[in-house]
């Protein structure tokens, strides 16, 4: 979840600025003249991307959070908390490494889907640019928060 909200911050807000002055100075339009598809010039790479970094992201983030904590907790309290890194790989379930994997292919495929799609929604004012901005990382984070309830609830079941 945390990951998904440094990516949307960083990533989701950017690609909603780049399409947005791209639209804003008609560039979009100019490609889409000489016949260049803006789905698969521009879309589609930044949906991959964002699902692969948030995937790699959240794995990242994920590993040093437990290893950290043991290792943490190893120095600081007890050195028997160093025996968990061994039992770490034990507890894994393939189900909820799944779950995982899917969850945040998911959130980086709807952070970079509503990015876009407001990103392309500027007009010809530069004053829509920031709000068409905003507007994508509200939706994004209440989008991601839905999904992450819907899949937490098919996880417990």
């Amino acid at each position: 979840m945390i990951t998904a909200i440094v990516v949307l911050g960083r990533s989701g807000s950017a690609m909603a600025v780049d399409l947005g002055n791209m639209k804003l100075h008609k560039e979009i339009e100019g490609l889409i003249a000489i016949g260049i598809n803006i789905n698969d010039f521009f879309i589609a790479p930044r949906m991959i991307g964002a699902a692969i970094a948030q995937l790699v992201l959240a794995v990242y983030f994920s590993t040093i959070a437990l290893f950290g904590g043991i290792l943490f907790s190893g120095f600081v309290f007890s050195s028997t908390y160093f025996s968990y890194f061994g039992k770490m790989v034990l507890v894994f379930d393939p189900v909820f490494l799944v779950l995982f994997a899917i969850k945040n292919i998911l959130f980086g495929l709807i952070i970079a889907a509503v990015s876009c799609y407001h990103g392309l929604q500027v007009g010809d004012s530069p004053t829509q640019v920031p709000q068409q901005t905003q507007s994508s990382i509200m939706n994004s984070i209440v989008l991601i928060f839905i999904l992450n309830g819907m899949i937490t609830m098919v996880a417990i079941l």
